[in-house]
């Protein structure tokens, strides 16, 4: 997980300062901030930090929500140029979801994922804070090995109350079912 960190920070940062040609400072504060959360988080995961989780979960979390408000802007924004210029608006509309396309993987996929990841993983509570860059895939594999131990008891469980009804002898051992012997 923290080489994806890595390799996002690297992409944003050569988004906002190499690809955009105009400066806006919310797009490079925000921007270069929430990319140095990412940097920061995928440094602590690959180094195995103790607080590698808790940064990860915080710079998902503020990235999805600001993921989510300029995905939704953006569409809204789309669907009201469509409408109101017609077929103008509808080129730009256009331009507005290519925009939208290109964020959502970044803003959204990619920090709803890391989010399920660790808090799936309980990462935060200790249960692989020094695992390293694998610890939340070690900490998943270690609750699937939990559980299928589980399910192997429980089928023990079930072998001795089988066994149990197995022991007890059966009251009536004639399968006739009727008891009166007299034909009349």
């Amino acid at each position: 997980m923290g080489g994806l960190d890595v390799l996002v920070a690297v992409l944003l940062l050569v988004c906002i300062w190499v690809l955009l040609p105009a400066r806006w400072l919310p797009v490079d504060v925000i921007g270069t901030a929430i990319a140095m959360g990412f940097a920061a988080a995928g440094v602590g995961f690959l180094s195995a930090q103790p607080w590698a989780p808790r940064v990860g979960k915080w710079v998902a979390g503020v990235a999805l929500v600001i993921g989510g408000l300029l995905a939704a802007g953006l569409a809204v924004t789309a669907g009201h140029i469509s409408g109101l210029y017609g077929p103008v608006g509808f080129g730009g509309s256009v331009i507005l979801a290519a925009v939208a396309a290109l964020i959502v993987p970044y803003f959204v996929v990619f920090p709803a994922a890391q989010l399920y990841i660790l808090l799936r993983s309980g990462a935060g509570a200790g249960a692989g804070a020094g695992a390293g860059a694998g610890g939340a895939a070690a900490s998943v594999s270690e609750a699937e090995a939990d559980a299928d131990a589980g399910s192997e008891s429980d089928d023990a469980a079930d072998a001795d109350s089988d066994s149990d009804s197995d022991s007890d002898p059966d009251p009536d051992p004639d399968p006739d079912p009727d008891p009166d012997p007299d034909p009349d």
